[in-house]
């Protein structure tokens, strides 16, 4: 009988590609699972990918069975104690960690699985976080619904081992880079104190702050509990680390929840630095809003990039609101975001066209080559007509200031009404953004004028795919450049 060689069974596929292959399948943990159980060459790297991102949920979810309506969810603490437990070198591979109310298929309408983070007599949730070594992202997540007490998280309502276990995840996890918490209540300030120095991102959706005079003694009780251990295992004490340096910040609270972190972040002794902050998202409902932004902003004003925000009512729609935020300070801008929200069958529905062509005609006037006359910058939102905008508006300057960096104008429009016979757009309004951006001496990295076009309830969807075909017709100019882009969108940039 023949001897087979390893030529006749065929080459064999090298280990390079089949992890690459392997690397592709990240974020399909099924796929990933079927890799693991299919080969030891594939066994490794199927697994290390596998718990990179982990989500952490109520210990029960829904169950079809008749007689028995919730079974053991997978991605409790419990599960994954169990696991770390059996191998403790799946620790290091988590990288990402989601905590939730937010069950699989309805479990958080159950308000025993929803209020498992407030569990006193269960600590599991300490015990799994204080091993993940390698934790470099970190996400807490409160369910919204429509109920009267619905699925937002409480830090009140939280148990003391979790409460602790957040400040150990926010001062003492060395590798943590990004932090996101969304739809909590009553958070404390105290949280961001001391943010490990890699900590790059922190986002805020929905957040509200705890009561001012509030200090929660876990963040006491944390530190007494490592000086023990520092002590029990004779280690020196760590040196204090520099101060986080964000880069991104996303601020999309509730009402009222601006100016206590604004004043946080400019008056607290130890808080996060924003002097490399390159991405700033947030949300404005009054003037005052814009004005505590603005102090931020100045904070930042060389290194920002990328500004989406929700210009307030009375700023993008009044002639006497004052704005706060000096557009023309952000040297480095790149990537300018507005949101607003339409109610299209309401007069001065349109009021933002003007605003938003007055914003950019100041980022247009520091431009190294021209400037814009003052009979543009005065243009008045309430005015029916277009301004009278050519290339003898802009006139010759020779101051030599910076030229503007703008590459990408996002404008997300928000459209909802009742009386869908009832419109009071002005189309023509929309021009005013054409007539400014047209011009490539002003912006002359401009490569992209985008309009997300969102329908926030059924009423609105009858006219809306003529609004998409209308609202390309109001930006000839932009057109003929090449950069307008309109489309049906529904994300919110950095929330996503």
């Amino acid at each position: 009988m023949p001897e087979n060689s390893s030529s006749e069974l065929g080459p064999r596929i090298p280990q390079e590609l089949l992890d690459i292959i392997i690397t592709n399948l990240e974020g399909s943990p099924t796929a990933l699972a079927r890799c693991a159980l299919a080969s030891s060459c594939l066994y490794p790297l199927s697994e290390k990918l596998l718990y990179r991102k982990f989500t952490l949920g109520p210990p029960v979810r829904y169950s079809a069975n008749k007689e028995s309506r919730t079974r053991p969810n997978l991605q409790s603490t419990h599960n994954l104690l169990k696991i770390i437990q059996s191998k403790p070198h799946i620790a290091k591979y988590i990288h990402e960690i989601t905590i939730t109310n937010n069950g699989p298929l309805f479990t958080w309408l159950d308000r025993k699985a929803t209020n498992w983070l407030n569990d006193y007599h269960d600590d599991t949730i300490g015990k799994v976080i204080f091993q993940l070594t390698n934790l470099r992202k970190f996400s807490l997540v409160g369910v919204v619904s429509q109920a009267s007490d619905d699925g937002y998280l409480d830090w009140f309502n939280f148990s003391g081992a979790f409460r602790l276990t957040m400040f150990y995840a926010f001062t003492k996890m060395e590798n943590m880079e990004s932090i996101r918490l969304e739809h909590v209540d009553n958070v404390p300030l105290a949280l961001f104190d001391q943010l490990p120095s890699r900590v790059k991102v922190l986002v805020l959706h929905g957040v509200a702050w705890a009561p001012d005079g509030y200090y929660p003694h876990e963040r006491l009780l944390l530190d007494k509990l490592l000086e023990a251990e520092e002590v029990k295992n004779q280690k020196k004490k760590p040196q204090a680390e520099k101060p986080c340096r964000l880069e991104t910040l996303c601020l999309h609270l509730h009402d009222s929840c601006y100016w206590p972190f604004a004043a946080y972040l400019l008056g607290s002794p130890s808080p996060p630095s924003l002097a490399n902050l390159k991405r700033l998202h947030c949300g404005m409902r009054e003037p005052d809003d814009h004005e505590q932004i603005w102090q931020l902003a100045v904070k930042c004003k060389d290194s920002l990039e990328h500004l989406e925000f929700f210009p307030s009512w009375p700023v993008s729609h009044e002639n006497n609101a004052i704005e706060h935020i000096i557009f023309s300070d952000l040297l480095n801008l790149r990537h300018l975001c507005f949101n607003f929200f339409i109610q299209a069958d309401n007069w001065g529905a349109d009021d933002w066209a003007p605003w938003v062509a007055s914003t950019l005609i100041k980022l247009a006037s520091r431009s190294s080559s021209t400037s814009l006359s003052p009979a543009l910058l005065s243009s008045s939102p309430s005015s029916s007509s277009s301004p009278s905008v050519c290339p003898s508006s802009f006139a010759d300057s020779h101051e030599n200031t910076r030229m503007n960096k703008l590459e990408v104008v996002r404008i997300r429009l928000e459209f909802g009404f009742t009386e869908a016979d009832d419109l009071y757009l002005d189309l023509s309004k929309w021009r005013w953004v054409d007539d400014v951006l047209c011009f490539q001496d002003n912006f002359p990295n401009l490569r992209e004028v985008e309009f997300d076009l969102v329908c926030v309830d059924d009423a609105t969807e009858p006219f809306f795919e003529g609004l998409l075909v209308e609202l390309r017709a109001q930006f000839p100019k932009l057109i003929r450049r090449g950069v307008l882009r309109v489309q049906e969108g529904y994300n919110l940039g950095l929330l996503d």
